[in-house]
């Protein structure tokens, strides 16, 4: 019976014993992770144990990359580097996930999940993959004489380094690139482990001007599904105008100021009538609202008001001429104003005396066909300072200096010889002018008239304007 007995009491030992011992499983959904470049990456590391519960004095993990330990859960403690983080209280449950923050090109490789419990261990591998998408620019810039000009297909800030780059014309490949590593000198490094590569192809600026071609950038890299297409902007000629004017006969100063939307050279000419005076290149500038522009100024001492241009070229093509504006006087107008109001007072002073004195042709006044009277009208202003002579035969027969206003319809009568009678009659309805009408009536008594030569003189005191009529009756 003791042998029996002894059996039974070893079979019983060894089955406790492998109840004690725990079964260890470890695991992971990933094989083989991927982020983009500065973004957070969840690496994924699951484990049980059977039987459980899970004990964690008796649990140790440790998270490697390349070899090099990366984050640590070991006698309830947690360690990690700056940028990993491990959830103690996940742990104790079986999930030992970690999460790496920020993830860069240095963290790509392979990452072990290592469990250990009560002796027994379990691992798993990942391969993680760090990726970021080119930013594709097509850049225009022209020699500084604007006769040649490098289209620049820039890749920037992408990773794996592996990339193609291809400038075409209307769908023709003009030039090819293949970058593999950042040793290529078309390819350079960046901070973190990015990189930037360039195509350059130099054309004559007149294709650039051709509004039939069209210039394309084409990338190719493994972050992307289909290449990226970026076309050449059509760029239009840049935005010209003057500051400041020119005064004659004294030093000035015209600034000349263009816009533009590319960062390539300008040219800028300035002709005075087609000669070309000056032709600069100055530095291009931002204007506080991300505008580009450049300056250039002309200094010159105008004597005539010549026509002086500024022209400015850029590589999309010419601009307008702008032309300077003067200001001040030239010597020949300085000399022509006062010779203008000379003859502008003399011929005021020439139609006042002109119009000071006018005289009508003497008219007879017959009373049964004898002339019995000659009248003529007298225009003019201020006539009471106007003379009227009357003559027979060259022999006066009277003259009158003082004349006083004539109300409407009133006569006058002046002082007469005893042959004559004199009379200035008023006259209306003239514009800006005085008028009278002279009358000399001849007596009954007046001898025979017949043959005689009658005269009236009328003389402006002021002016010295005179006037006459004569009549032979």
């Amino acid at each position: 019976m003791d042998a029996p007995l002894a059996l039974l009491a070893l079979l019983l030992l060894v089955l406790l014993v492998s109840a004690a011992e725990a079964h260890l499983t470890v695991w992971t959904s990933q094989a083989h992770p991927a982020a983009l470049l500065w973004s957070d990456i969840h690496l994924q590391c699951s484990f049980t144990v059977t039987p459980g519960p899970i004990d964690p004095s008796r649990l140790k993990v440790t998270w490697t990359h390349r070899g090099l330990s990366i984050a640590k859960y070991n006698d309830r403690t947690v360690t990690t580097r700056p940028n990993v983080m491990l959830d103690g209280h996940a742990v104790e449950r079986g999930d030992v996930s970690v999460i790496i923050s920020k993830i860069y090109s240095e963290n790509e490789g392979l990452h072990r999940c290592e469990v250990e419990y009560e002796g027994e261990k379990g691992e798993v591998d990942m391969i993680v993959t760090v990726t970021m998408d080119p930013q594709v620019h097509f850049i225009l810039k022209a020699d500084d004489q604007i006769s040649q000009v490098n289209l620049t297909c820039l890749a920037s800030s992408y990773f794996p380094p592996n990339i193609t780059l291809i400038i075409k014309r209307n769908g023709d490949i003009l030039k090819t690139e293949r970058v593999t590593s950042n040793e290529s000198p078309s390819s350079w490094s960046l901070a973190k482990g990015t990189s930037n590569a360039e195509s350059v192809y130099a054309v004559d600026v007149t294709a650039i001007r051709d509004s039939d071609a069209l210039f394309t950038c084409e990338v190719t890299h493994e972050t992307a599904d289909k290449p990226i297409v970026r076309d050449l902007i059509k760029l239009e000629p840049p935005v010209v105008s003057l500051v400041g004017s020119a005064v004659l006969h004294k030093n000035s100063m015209v600034v000349c100021h263009a816009e533009s939307v590319t960062q390539s050279a300008m040219i800028f000419t300035w002709r005075r009538n087609e000669e070309v005076m000056k032709t600069d290149t100055p530095p291009m500038q931002w204007t506080y609202k991300g505008i580009l522009f450049a300056e250039s100024s002309y200094q010159f001492t105008p004597s005539i008001q010549e026509p002086v241009s500024c022209e400015v070229e850029n590589v999309a093509a010419v601009s307008e001429r702008r032309y300077v504006t003067y200001t001040g006087l030239t010597l020949e107008e300085v000399i022509r104003i006062p010779v203008t109001i000379i003859i502008i007072i003399f011929l005021t002073l020439f139609i006042l005396w002109w119009s000071s004195v006018g005289l009508f042709p003497l008219v007879p006044l017959k009373v049964d066909s004898v002339p019995r009277a000659l009248q003529c009208t007298l225009t003019g202003w201020h006539l009471q300072l106007v003379t009227v002579e009357w003559s027979r035969n060259d022999q006066q027969i009277c003259v009158e200096e003082e004349l006083t206003d004539l109300e409407d319809g009133d006569v006058e009568t002046l002082r007469d010889p005893p042959e004559y009678s004199v009379k200035r009659l008023p006259l209306k309805d003239l514009c800006c002018l005085d008028g009278n009408v002279l009358r000399l009536e001849m007596k009954p008594t007046t001898e025979e008239t017949e043959g005689a030569k009658f005269k009236c003189r009328a003389t402006h005191r002021l002016t010295r304007r005179s006037l006459e009529y004569s009549l032979e009756i």
